[in-house]
């Protein structure tokens, strides 16, 4: 027996005594329903594994009999780890099944179920899911089992919910806003409009919605909005300025910007109106304003032209801005050439010094003239106290100079002829005070002795101002000694003389300096001399000593009378005194000049700082210096 190509049998063999009988069974048709069943299997299995849909079989104990790959990837686990557990704890993480269950409802009626859950991955995160339940019935008919087809909503719904919280924001915005908000036809009928917009024209919602763009606008009389309207493309924004009409017939001005976009099958219109009544007056106070600055910018340029000293302003960065005519004739420069230039490239004397409130003073020789110029500067200052540049005077103080000088040979000269009649003075008390004399007597000459006392370091004084005038240097004896035997000194005589006031002193430890040791008390005893006499009330004089690497400052501050912003920039002048009348505090106003001359001559600076009715500030720095190591050395 040769069975046919493609035909299937089924064999079977039975012996017997004889012999062995062969049964054959066509079963062709079985095995080709077989083949067929297992490819529509397959095919099965290969829809429900590539579909992004989570697909489970659920019995009517909620335990899970498959599912495909899908599920397992929401779920971010193997598919195969499903297999047989609940699954209302490992879709859900729930202890029971959820009163609710889609599967549940869809077994009992025999329909469809579904519902929006939320599911949770292994790592505790939750997602949205949109759960649909089918039965599955049994030969009996009964559904004993469910199928749950899991979609994954998540981002669906955060983009609903962003879309939803973003036309609440919107809505929000527009009702918040502080311009009108205005939607409506291309023909002017409102379709929306903000509570802003009835604020501002004095209608109800219900009046607004009655009314037409055209009824608002006074630009309507003339059709120019209309032709606006008519004009714009979908996402081009014009602006313009109108002016609308309120419920009660009163008219403001309004800045409008329109827009037009396209809504399904039909266009509309959006419009801003912003009331512009406060801008209109600002402008106008502005063009006021500007002509009165333009008026006082010609009366500034003719005062400024008028003066006689020359006046340079300068911006925060220093460069020149403004300059007047006498500026431009002391310093052979033109504004012209010299604006926007930095100053120091203007006024390129070394000796020339930019900081607010300090003077310098410098010579210049143009077409044989010899000239001397000074300058001094003062801090600009907006309303709110911000520096925002700063004024530079320069004067031709050539004559004042030449008088100085002068001045300097006569006291130069006086100091020298009063050293004579004065030594002989002091000299005779002396003799006169070795003899017999009465209480009364001796009295007098020792007042005769004091004062020549007085008036023989005055002359020492002068003579060495003139000196210093003279341009020849300090000389400075220096040696190595404690500043703190010093200062305790010198502080101890000032409590003893002048009882009133409350001496204090913060020294650190140590404070051996390389200084000349006269000459620093001699500052020492000035500084603490014009405390005392600008303190006339009594009251504390502070002395503090701070010590910073190879650095001295020394700081002596009183609770006086002070002095203004002027007589602080004149302060180390010679001769200067703040108030030179009769009532005025004793001095010739020598001491700071002196005091600053050797200050420098020791390689230091000397500063002052002052307030009217708070008090003055004193600080001077030195190097320190080192015992047995002079400078230099």
């Amino acid at each position: 027996f040769y069975p046919p190509a493609g035909a299937w049998f089924e064999v079977r063999p039975y012996p017997f005594p004889a012999g062995l009988s062969v049964h054959f069974h066509d079963i062709t048709e079985r095995k080709q329903r077989e083949t067929a069943l297992g490819d529509s299997e397959e095919l099965y299995r290969t829809l429900v594994e590539n579909i992004d849909l989570g697909i489970t079989l659920i019995d009517e104990n909620h335990r899970i009999l498959m599912t495909n790959a899908a599920q397992g990837r929401l779920f971010g686990r193997s598919a195969t780890d499903f297999v047989h557990q609940f699954c209302f704890r490992l879709f859900e993480g729930k202890d029971a099944p959820c009163p609710y269950c889609p599967g549940v409802a869809a077994m009992r009626s025999g329909q469809p179920a579904s519902m929006e859950t939320e599911g949770v991955h292994d790592d505790g995160s939750r997602f949205v899911v949109r759960v649909q339940a089918f039965p599955v019935f049994d030969p009996d008919g009964r559904a004993r089992r469910f199928i749950e087809v899991v979609e994954d909503i998540t981002a669906r719904k955060r983009a609903q919910e962003g879309l939803r919280q973003s036309e609440e924001r919107f809505r929000t915005l527009v009702e918040q806003a502080g311009d009108a908000f205005f939607l409506h036809e291309p023909d002017g009928r409102f379709i929306d409009f903000n509570r802003q917009a009835c604020l501002s024209l004095g209608y109800s919602r219900e009046e607004l919605m009655r009314l037409t763009a055209r009824d608002i606008e006074e630009r309507f009389e003339k059709n120019q909005t209309v032709e606006v309207w008519a004009d714009l493309q979908p996402g081009e924004v014009h602006t313009f300025r109108g002016v609308q009409r309120r419920k009660d017939h009163s008219r403001f001005p309004v800045e409008v910007r329109v827009s037009r976009y396209r809504a399904g099958d039909r266009d509309l219109i959006i419009a801003l109106a912003r009331d512009i009544t406060e801008r209109v007056q600002q402008e106008e106070a502005l063009q006021g304003a500007l002509a009165e600055a333009r008026e006082a910018r010609d009366k500034m340029d003719a005062i400024l032209k008028s003066i006689a000293d020359g006046l340079l302003v300068t911006d925060r960065h220093g460069r020149v801005i403004m300059m007047n005519r006498a500026a431009e004739a002391l310093l052979g420069i033109s504004f012209a050439d010299a604006v926007n230039w930095p100053i120091a490239d203007v006024i390129r004397d070394p000796a020339f010094d930019h900081q607010a409130g300090r003077s310098s003073s410098w010579e210049v020789t143009a077409e044989g003239i010899r000239r001397v110029l000074r300058a001094r500067n003062f801090d600009m200052r907006a309303q709110g106290g911000k520096i925002t540049g700063r004024i530079t005077i320069v004067q031709d103080v050539t004559r004042e100079h030449e008088i100085d000088r002068l001045k300097s040979e006569f006291l130069s000269t006086a100091a020298h002829e009063l050293r004579t009649p004065l030594a002989s003075i002091m000299g005779f008390t002396e003799l006169l005070q070795q003899g017999e004399l009465t209480p009364e007597q001796q009295e007098y000459l020792g007042i005769v002795y004091a004062n020549s006392e007085d008036l023989s370091l005055i002359i020492d004084d002068l003579l060495n101002l003139s000196r210093i005038e003279a341009g020849r240097p300090v000389c400075l004896n220096l040696s190595s000694f404690d500043l703190r035997d010093e200062i305790a000194r010198l502080v101890a005589q000032f409590r003893t003389e002048f009882p009133q006031h409350a001496f204090t002193a913060e020294l650190p430890e140590p404070l051996t300096v390389w200084w000349d040791r006269a000459k620093i008390a001699q500052v020492l005893g000035n500084l603490l001399g014009n405390a005392v006499k600008f303190s006339p009330q009594g009251g504390p004089v502070q002395l503090e000593v701070r010590s910073e690497r190879d650095q001295i400052e020394v700081t002596i501050r009183d609770l006086g009378i002070g002095m203004s912003v002027e007589q602080v920039e004149r302060a180390f002048d010679i001769f200067y005194r703040g108030d030179a009348s009769n009532t005025a505090v004793r001095g010739l106003g020598i001491g700071l000049s002196l005091a600053r001359a050797i200050i420098e001559a020791h390689g230091g600076r000397i500063d002052v700082a002052s307030t009217p009715g708070e008090g003055t500030r004193v600080v001077f720095r030195l190097p320190r210096g080192l015992a047995g190591d002079p400078p230099g050395g």
